[in-house]
């Protein structure tokens, strides 16, 4: 089979998750695949600016040409033929979510990640606010919804800190100047249409993972896969 995995960062993954197999994954078996990585408005970045080597024993990683882009006649084309080849922004099929914590980002990345999660104790929760182009998020988990659910836990637990991830800078701007210096966050937004953003995108994810449960958007696989990764909690905010 030939992936292209399509979509933002945790689409993409969860895509790739859905036909990797490891050594502690026997039912998983699947015969060899090749995965195509694109780079575009959806995720400015390489898998090598964000990630090391996949470290799964049936996939083989490689940037995306531009002819193998998804559009409408290579997938009449694939089909004619009877080619195993998918574009997907979506799982192929249910998987072990555990198998997203053999994915590892880069040592730059990760010292960064190791920065931010320093100051974590027992009583960091994290914050997952999406905005931009996910309306369902914008009207399901509103910003209300969030800074309710936040005086509840600060009411709940005196000691709880929070780490915040979002993409709406005024927003982050906003909750940081309320609840400081409970609030931790980076400086860099993150953006999937710039190779920084999309560096920061991974940042936020991993962080999160580290803090003791995760308050989330609906409709928004960033919020979940962050849960993953961490083995953590993970409640829906609305």
């Amino acid at each position: 089979m030939t992936l292209v995995p399509i979509g933002g960062l945790c689409n993409r993954l969860r895509a790739i998750l859905s036909i990797a197999t490891t050594a502690s994954s026997p039912s998983l078996a699947e015969a060899e695949s090749l995965i195509l990585w694109p780079v575009n408005a959806d995720c400015a970045a390489s898998w090598d600016d964000l990630f090391l080597p996949l470290p799964f024993e049936n996939l083989t990683l490689r940037p995306c040409p531009f002819w193998h882009r998804p559009n409408i006649w290579r997938l009449r084309l694939n089909r004619l033929l009877h080619l195993p080849y998918v574009y997907s922004g979506n799982p192929l099929r249910a998987y072990d979510t555990a198998l997203i914590r053999h994915i590892t980002p880069q040592s730059a990345l990760i010292q960064r990640i190791d920065t931010l999660s320093r100051s974590f104790t027992p009583h960091t929760i994290g914050l997952h606010i999406r905005r931009t182009d996910n309306s369902r998020a914008i009207s399901v988990s509103t910003d209300d919804a969030f800074i309710r659910r936040i005086d509840a836990l600060i009411d709940a637990d005196p000691q709880v800190t929070f780490f915040l991830a979002t993409d709406d800078d005024a927003l982050r701007r906003h909750l940081v100047t309320r609840y400081a210096p409970r609030i931790h966050c980076q400086d860099i937004p993150a953006e999937r249409h710039t190779l920084t953003g999309m560096q920061a995108a991974v940042v936020d994810l991993w962080t999160l993972a580290r803090t003791t449960r995760i308050i989330g958007s609906h409709w928004s696989s960033f919020s979940s896969t962050a849960a993953e990764i961490g083995g953590i909690p993970f409640e829906e905010c609305k």
